[in-house]
């Protein structure tokens, strides 16, 4: 398993920084760092510019969780898509349907 997760804080801000193979062994790890986050509320930001391959489970976690943040009222952003997760995105017909920014907001 090739992957990791790092983090980092600002104010009410969380930003997650998987790294490596989005898939069905890496999901619940990311599953479970993002959905406690949107218990602890603030804004949870999902940096994906080091996933370097994403498969559907990976895909679909990226749609419940934005379902559950706009359904539970939490902020959430996925930023810098790598280019092999943004053609996926694409070709799913899903870059103007999840909340997707092109960079990292500044500081972070």
């Amino acid at each position: 398993m090739n992957f990791a997760i790092t983090t980092t804080h600002d104010g009410p801000k969380t930003v997650w920084h998987p790294a490596g193979e989005l898939d069905i062994a890496t999901v619940p790890v990311l599953e479970r760092a993002l959905f406690a986050s949107f218990e602890d509320g603030g804004v949870v930001v999902l940096d994906l510019s080091q996933v370097s391959f994403c498969d559907s489970t990976g895909v679909h976690l990226l749609v419940r969780a934005s379902r559950h943040a706009q359904g539970h009222g939490v902020g959430f952003t996925i930023v810098s898509p790598s280019a092999e997760v943004s053609r996926l995105l694409g070709l799913c017909g899903l870059l103007d349907v999840l909340p997707i920014g092109m960079q990292l907001p500044s500081g972070l």
